[in-house]
């Protein structure tokens, strides 16, 4: 993949791309985002807060463990605003919308 900018937009390299042990594990956690985005966007639209808030956890671990911190940082702000009782959480819809779009635009940033 290239490093050039796409749309204007810097990618996200992980701190570990200069590792060669790791080349092979970052490119299949890299490849593996575009269906993570994909199922973030379709649970947004029906409303799955519980598996959001899932799978912003497992992002928030595994985005730190390959090196990609503004992932991890970002899942990890989404699942915190999930946490919160019901009726926070109601009441929080546009701020969980924003959370979910930034943490799929930073995925798509990504890059081996």
């Amino acid at each position: 993949m290239s490093d050039m900018p796409r749309d204007g937009v810097e990618p996200i390299r992980s701190d570990f791309s200069g590792d060669p042990e790791m080349a092979e594990l970052i490119q299949e956690f890299v490849t593996g985002l575009g269906d993570r985005s994909g199922k973030l966007r379709e649970a947004l639209q029906s409303g799955s807060l519980d598996y959001i808030q899932s799978e912003a956890h497992r992002l928030r671990g595994a985005a730190a463990g390959y090196g990609f911190a503004a992932i991890g940082d970002a899942a990890g702000q989404l699942e915190d605003l999930l946490r919160a009782d019901q009726q926070r959480v109601q009441s929080q819809a546009e701020a969980i919308r924003d959370g979910v779009h930034q943490l799929v635009e930073l995925c798509g940033r990504a890059i081996a």
